[in-house]
This record gives structure tokens, C-alpha cells and sequence, in this order.
């Protein structure tokens, strides 16, 4: 199929109350070099799931085919590559604009996947195998090497690559520590800084609100505006925890690093 934008967006979901995408305007990405369409607010495997992609990835043993499963970022059916970036979660990436994302450990596609061939002989590779049966004679060692590492392992390594600038550290003190930051979580962060902690709330996600940037509309939901992304309201209304005491503070992890911003 030869590289073109593809909106297949008739595998969508109907228009949602409080959802999060923009449907007003589409960014293209890549995907093994072919060209889809997303909406800002999608993630990578969303984007693909709407445009009828099934298999992201292949496994790491057999080589099965491995689509979506959690949408937590917290299983291996997703892993892709973008760029130098390998082990990226699809599930938990958004998409940006000319993003080129690639599967990982297949050859020569992900579609036809030529390692998949062993589940043939599953039987007669039982676990940990190979570290008993690629050791003789040992003047083969650097030959199985090679194809050990060339069969396993997820992702490829830019030995040239530069680590990009922006690393850092920070030394959070707090008296509260608050760990997510949904609803629940929000509301047992303000509750102890309108007590007059130091409270730190920690969030794995890019954006704060849980399950109630979708599902809720009142002051913790999307619909309510006061915890969107941008908003400002809640540091305007309560600035008893703004930066005139700095003791309320946010740290929502993002894929790449954690970024740390008074509220």
C-alpha cells in the first residue's frame, strides 16, 4: 500500500460527552512508514486502534502477534520505536505531528514476521532453552551470539546518538505526599494543604484528573474546566496554597521525565 493519509474514521467511537481528543483538527504520524491520522489528545495506539491497526507489536519468545491490553502502560503488548527511543508505550504516548513510529524486533515486517515461524516447534523449546543448548562447541559461541541478539531483545540501539539536554533532579520536601492523581487523590492533596501542609502530589499520567477528565462534569471533571489542562481557576480561587506559600505542589510524571510545577 503505498504511503498516503489515511482517515479510516468510521472505526471510531461516536462523539463522547467529556472526551478528550480535539476533533477539530488532525495531525499525521507514521507507523512502519505508513501515514495515518490522528487527533490531538490521541495516543499512538489510540490513532492506530481507530484506523483499524490490530497487531503493534510481536512477542518476545514466539513472535506472536500482540495488539492492545491494558491501555495502562502497564504490559509489553505496545512497545514501539521512535527514533533513538525504544520501549516507548504507545498506549501512554501522545501523538505529535510528523512523529515516525516503528515496531520493534521484526523482520522483515511486523505483518509477516519471519521469527513467528518457531511457534512450529514451541514444543520443543521449553523455557531457558537456549542457555543449554547454544554453549557446544564452543568455537560457535560468537555465531550464536550474533543470532541471539539479533532474535531477541526489543528495540535498536543508537550507539551514536547523544543524550539530549534537559536531565534533571529536583529534592521535593513535603509533609503530605499524595501518589495519583485522580479525583480521589486531588482531593486528598487540597484537603491537607487547606490544613496547612506541604503537600506533593505525584501523578504518572501527563495530565491531572484520572478517570475524571472523562467521566465526571463537575469540579474534578473535564466539564468543570477547573482542572483542565492550562487551567488556571483553581490556582486563581485558592491562592492560600499558590506561589504566595509555595506548599502545594505537582509533579506529573510524563513519559520522558518528570516535570515539576507549582499550582
Amino acid at each position: 500500500m503505498p504511503n498516503s493519509i489515511i482517515d479510516k474514521a468510521g472505526n471510531r467511537l461516536e462523539v463522547q460527552a467529556n472526551e478528550v481528543i480535539d476533533r477539530s483538527q488532525t495531525i499525521a504520524f507514521s507507523f512502519n512508514g505508513q501515514e495515518y491520522t490522528a487527533y490531538p489528545g490521541d495516543t499512538i495506539a489510540s490513532a492506530l486502534a481507530a484506523a483499524g491497526v490490530r497487531v503493534l507489536s510481536r512477542s518476545f519468545k514466539y513472535h506472536r502477534p500482540r495488539g492492545l491490553l491494558c491501555c495502562a502502560g502497564h504490559c509489553p503488548n505496545c512497545l514501539v520505536q521512535i527514533g533513538d527511543e525504544m520501549n516507548v508505550r504507545a498506549c501512554m504516548r501522545p501523538v505529535e505531528a510528523g512523529m515516525a513510529v516503528e515496531a520493534q524486533n521484526v523482520w522483515p515486517s511486523l505483518e509477516r514476521d519471519a521469527m513467528s515461524l518457531t511457534a512450529w516447534g514451541d514444543r520443543f523449546l521449553p523455557v531457558g532453552f537456549y542457555y543449554k543448548t547454544f554453549i557446544r562447541p564452543k568455537a560457535l559461541w560468537p555465531a550464536y551470539e550474533a543470532f541471539l541478539r539479533q532474535a531477541a531483545g526489543l528495540g535498536k540501539v543508537n550507539t551514536d546518538s547523544t543524550v539530549p539536554e534537559g536531565f534533571y533532579k529536583e529534592y521535593v520536601h513535603a509533609d503530605v505526599v499524595v501518589v495519583g492523581g485522580g479525583p480521589a487523590g486531588m482531593s486528598a492533596a487540597v484537603a491537607a494543604a487547606e490544613a496547612g501542609a506541604r503537600v506533593a502530589l505525584f501523578e504518572e499520567n501527563p495530565q491531572l484528573g484520572g478517570h475524571g477528565r472523562y467521566t465526571a462534569s463537575g469540579e474534578w471533571g473535564v466539564g468543570s474546566g477547573e482542572w483542565g489542562v492550562g487551567s488556571g481557576e483553581r490556582r486563581e480561587e485558592r491562592g492560600e496554597w499558590g506561589e504566595e506559600r509555595g506548599e502545594w505542589r505537582v509533579a506529573s510524571e510524563s513519559l520522558q521525565s518528570a516535570q515539576f510545577a507549582g499550582v
